[in-house]
């Protein structure tokens, strides 16, 4: 009997657990498998800008970024209320010359576009924690100029 109960609160334990670690994942930035021209699109329509994260697989910074940095909720929670988010590889298909036109140097970089224009409102490169990133994300105020001495 003592086995039997040890192994079904094992199991409602790694229910749980698995519940909260997708629940926890899926508050993150929810980055969209867009072009960037449908990603200005769909910005427009929904009032957001647009943040775009240059990587490479080789970079060290971006995959930390990736698998740990925007899977944070707060992250997510800032990022997702005002832009559509894309991870574009800066070395492969649209991003080598999404890349060019953004003048793209190392990686990460990471642009917030104006969603009516296409053009750079604000832009970052190198590794960002989670407050940075939120810092980053909030230096673009309502009237759409950079926040700071930037």
């Amino acid at each position: 009997m003592k086995i039997l109960m040890i192994t079904l609160l094992l199991f409602i334990y790694g229910i749980n657990t698995f519940e909260y670690s997708n629940e926890t994942e899926s508050r993150g930035i929810d980055f969209k498998d867009l072009l960037i021209s449908e990603a200005l699109n769909t910005a427009k329509i929904e009032g957001k800008d647009v943040y775009i994260s240059f990587f490479t697989t080789w970079c060290a910074s971006c995959q930390f970024m990736k698998l740990n940095i925007y899977k944070k909720r707060d992250v997510g929670e800032v990022f997702n209320n005002r832009f559509i988010s894309l991870q574009i590889n800066g070395e492969r298909g649209e991003g080598i010359e999404a890349a060019k036109k953004y003048n793209v140097e190392m990686f990460p970089t990471l642009l917030i576009l104006n969603a009516e224009t296409g053009e750079i409102k604000h832009k970052a490169t190198g590794f960002h924690d989670a407050s940075a990133l939120i810092i980053f994300a909030k230096s673009v105020d309502e009237d759409n100029t950079l926040s700071g001495s930037n």
